[in-house]
């Protein structure tokens, strides 16, 4: 077998082989490229998703070419159905290699740069939504927007439309054209615009990627000036967690918007609130920007649906941080997660597991990763979710047991030692080998006994924000007992103190670091103690102490905060300077 075996299957398909190197059954890694293509064309990525339909068709021949298939093998049907697929999509292909033809006509610019120039006056840039619904005229970047209805490019008259254009106060150097319902991807409409604004001696061009959901994200709400939250009665652990929550500018503006992004409340997944925390959630941030910093709110509302929907976070009695944060994205989650109700993948056979061992982490990590996002899918997945790997190797035969799990907050240890701690410290901690002997031994699938063994845990796949929780409590044989060993401030954490080399090599993974932008203080003991929390806005740190906000001054101050932290959020910084690496 050669070396990169491995690499050649995983790259035609995902395959999972005997040892005599005969196909068992495979899960056609084509399958999920048509997915992948399907879910871009809907975002409008029209090239990315001809790309993936090109893979796809090439695979469906490749593989016949490359693996012999039995017809009574188990993965002889999946390949089929497969193939079936491929007829279908090809004509699909055929018509967005039409809608693609559009770029040939109209030059490209982005949603960033199209944003900049609108805030430029002297550029004189005149934007042309072109529209069929009512409700997409609200969509607008500046004053200098005309709506255009799309039927006007589907007849003769083309007097009509110049009487629109002359609308413009002004004579625009640049026109820059969009469709919140996608008028733009049909070939004839963009012809006769970009026919008719040439005739006026106009500059045209196209808002790539331009739907309803891209146009809402990128509007520019309100700043987050922490505003203060009303305790109501031992609830300082859900104002704290609030608090960080208002300051992730990702979450908070779909939400703030009721952005079409977000997509449908999922109210046959019962793992949800039936749309009940959303609505909730989002009455509150609605109330909360809108104040501007001023004045003082009351949460009553939305505690009350938390409450209705667990009764464990009782007014009566403090309650965990961890766990309020943990149960308001979960809901919020669950409410949004449009894959919810997919058919679950079967579990794989032993021989399937054995064979899956052998190839390189990096791969398995992003074929586990996509089994995860197909029943996973919403806006909190997409910023918040991580991905653990945890592997257990035998210490005798060295046979590896591996398994992958996603998490939205990353719990680490902290030592209980007199003296300050580094994040780094804790970190590694996490990460450290651990032995498993004795009783703790584990039962070897090869020796068919319980062995020694080693087991470490990693972190394989990060998103755009990081939350770490420090345990700060632990359960021992007198109770719990809180660790107050404090923590070094620590502002930046790049990644590659978070992602070991095996996993730097995936595709997933991109170097960067990620920055300090809100923390939760705990002081005092789990049943009587009290929670407050620090936020950064507008290059200016905030200590929130319920209702009481005020500006933290020097460096001095936030590392007392810092030194009790029990929850950090960090936001994902792209790129990483050579000091950090």
């Amino acid at each position: 077998m050669s070396d990169d075996y491995f690499d050649i299957l995983f790259d035609k398909a995902f395959v999972y082989i005997h040892d005599d190197e005969t196909v068992q059954s495979c899960t056609f890694r084509g399958l999920q490229w048509l997915e992948e293509a399907i879910n871009l064309e809907k975002n409008g990525l029209l090239v990315k998703s001809y790309i993936y339909y090109l893979k796809a068709i090439k695979l469906a021949y490749e593989i016949p070419c490359r693996f012999e298939i039995s017809v009574r093998s188990a993965a002889y049907p999946e390949f089929k159905h497969f193939q079936k697929q491929m007829m279908v999509f090809i004509q699909k292909i055929l018509a967005l290699k039409s809608r693609l033809a559009v770029k040939h006509f109209l030059p490209c610019t982005s949603i960033q740069s199209a944003m900049k120039l609108a805030k430029d006056k002297s550029s004189k840039v005149l934007f042309l939504n072109i529209y069929s619904e009512e409700s997409s005229k609200e969509y607008s970047f500046s004053d200098s927007t005309i709506c255009i209805p799309v039927r006007l490019f589907s007849s003769e008259s083309v007097a009509e439309v110049h009487d629109y254009l002359k609308r413009t106060p002004f004579l625009p150097n640049i026109v820059i054209c969009y469709s919140i319902e996608n008028y733009l991807e049909d070939i004839d409409v963009s012809y006769h615009i970009y026919s008719l604004l040439i005739s006026l001696k106009w500059k045209p061009q196209l808002l790539i990627s331009m739907s309803n959901g891209q146009i809402d994200e990128n509007k520019n709400i309100p700043e987050y000036l922490p505003i203060g939250l009303t305790n109501l009665g031992n609830t300082c652990y859900m104002n704290c967690v609030l608090q960080c929550i208002f300051a992730c500018r990702e979450l908070i503006a779909p939400i703030y918007q009721k952005s079409p992004s977000l997509g449908a409340i999922n109210t046959g997944n019962p793992l949800g609130s039936g749309g009940k925390m959303t609505f909730a959630f989002h009455s509150l941030v609605k109330e909360v920007f809108q104040r501007k910093g001023k004045r003082i709110i009351s949460p009553k509302r939305f505690l009350d649906i938390v409450q209705s929907l667990n009764r464990d976070f009782s007014v009566d009695g403090q309650c965990d941080a961890q766990e309020f944060l943990n149960f308001v994205l979960d809901k919020i989650h669950e409410d949004l997660n449009s894959n919810a109700s997919r058919i679950p993948i079967p579990p794989l056979s032993d021989v399937q597991l054995s064979a899956r061992e052998k190839l390189p982490l990096s791969y398995f990590s992003h074929v586990e990763w996509n089994l995860h996002v197909r029943h996973n899918l919403s806006i909190v997945e997409k910023i918040f979710s991580g991905q653990l790997c945890s592997r257990i190797q035998c210490t005798v035969c060295q046979r590896t047991s591996t398994t992958f799990a996603p998490f939205t907050s990353l719990a680490i240890p902290i030592p209980d030692v007199p003296g300050f701690v580094s994040l780094h410290e804790c970190l590694r901690r996490f990460m450290a080998f651990e032995v498993l002997e004795g009783h703790n031994a584990w039962c070897c699938p090869v020796c068919q006994k319980q062995r020694p063994a080693k087991k470490i845990m990693n972190i394989s796949h990060l998103s755009d924000y990081l939350i770490i929780q420090i345990q700060r409590f632990r359960n021992t044989m007198l109770g719990w007992k809180k660790i107050d060993t404090p923590l070094q401030l620590n502002f930046r954490i790049p990644s590659n103190m978070l992602i070991p080399p095996c996993f730097q090599s995936g595709i997933n993974y991109d170097q960067c670091s990620y920055d300090l932008f809100a923390f939760v203080s705990h002081y005092g003991q789990l049943e009587n103690g009290h929670y407050t929390s620090n936020v950064f806005s507008e290059n200016q740190w905030y200590r929130i102490d319920d209702s009481i906000v005020q500006r933290v001054d020097g460096f001095a101050a936030l590392q007392y905060d810092f030194s009790s932290s029990y929850i950090l959020f960090y936001k994902k910084k792209e790129g990483i300077s050579e000091l950090e690496k």
